[in-house]
């Protein structure tokens, strides 16, 4: 159902809609400053007599996804669990259970800053780590929610599947929530996700990464963009190859077609999943060669590889 936390006088007739219309996903909140969310209903229909038929629309829906939550009530994704959510509070809903938010969200106090993996407390890792020391890699950062493993691991398996995209969404809620002061440390300017081959596009209702990346960006106020960065021949799933088959199977495989878009730019390279880094560096390296300036990857998993 909908909560909103916006003033009737300050928004007047908007007031339901403008949540309606800020979010792509039903369950997003549509401004952090305000912390609306399309999840409760708590206040009344505000008179739509002179609304465009757009603005009908999304009140129509609005009312339907109100009408579908009081049938279904909202339940974790991952276990099922019943969600109890205070109609009054102005923060973001958490659509996991607290037991599956404590595991996809293990604390960890130290990783490194290159890679993403788990580092000793005392370790200084601003050079790399000993997962990445030896590397060489085209982007400067990794930000990432957790290790690919456990509930986590289960959870981006689940984002994958057909129709499964605000599980993806709701993922990325969850890297903003834990990481949002290390995104704006690098003033990203434009949002990029890892792009599929047209085929594969054809074949599968969502990528993850670009869902991530939407998310990512409307939390910065920043674009995201899915047709500068483009993938230009099919590839064999890295997945499957060996750690050393890996790089020859992405060479050349990226290309830009908007060099002037991402000139001197910050860019936030996303992917669902960074195992060796061979994907974002051989993106990363195409991205530094069009001209920007600074690439920072985030994820919602980081594989370790011995």
């Amino acid at each position: 159902m909908i909560t909103c936390a916006h003033d009737p006088p300050e928004h007047g007739r908007g007031l339901l809609l403008c949540c309606a219309r800020q979010s792509r996903y039903d369950h997003m909140p549509c401004s952090e400053s305000f912390g609306c969310s399309i999840s409760q209903l708590s206040i009344p229909i505000p008179e739509t007599s002179g609304a465009s038929m757009s603005d009908r629309a999304y009140a129509t829906r609005a009312w339907i996804r109100a009408g579908l939550d009081f049938v279904y009530p909202p339940s974790c994704p991952l276990c099922n669990e019943a969600l109890r959510r205070s109609p009054q509070t102005r923060e973001a809903p958490t659509w996991f259970c607290d037991e599956c938010r404590t595991q996809l969200r293990r604390p960890m106090t130290n990783w490194c800053i290159r890679c993403g993996a788990p580092a000793g407390p005392y370790v200084q890792t601003a050079g790399g780590c000993r997962h990445c020391h030896f590397g060489s890699f085209a982007f400067d950062a990794v930000i990432r929610l957790g290790l690919y493993d456990g509930l986590l691991r289960r959870a981006c398996l689940r984002s994958k599947e057909p129709w499964n995209d605000t599980l993806a969404a709701t993922l990325a809620e969850l890297l903003w929530q834990h990481e949002q002061q290390r995104f704006r440390e690098f003033d990203i300017d434009v949002a990029l996700p890892i792009p599929q081959y047209w085929v594969q596009r054809c074949l599968r209702s969502h990528n993850p990464a670009e869902i991530v990346a939407d998310v990512i960006a409307r939390r910065l106020n920043v674009p995201a963009d899915t047709g500068t960065l483009v993938k230009s021949r099919y590839t064999l799933s890295q997945k499957r190859l060996p750690v050393t088959r890996r790089r020859l199977n992405l060479r050349n495989v990226f290309r830009v077609t908007d060099a002037g878009f991402v000139r001197d730019a910050t860019i936030l390279l996303v992917d669902d999943i960074l195992t060796t880094g061979t994907t974002a560096n051989e993106a990363a390296g195409v991205l530094r060669r069009a001209g920007a300036s600074r690439v920072v990857v985030a994820v919602l998993g980081r594989v370790l590889v011995d």
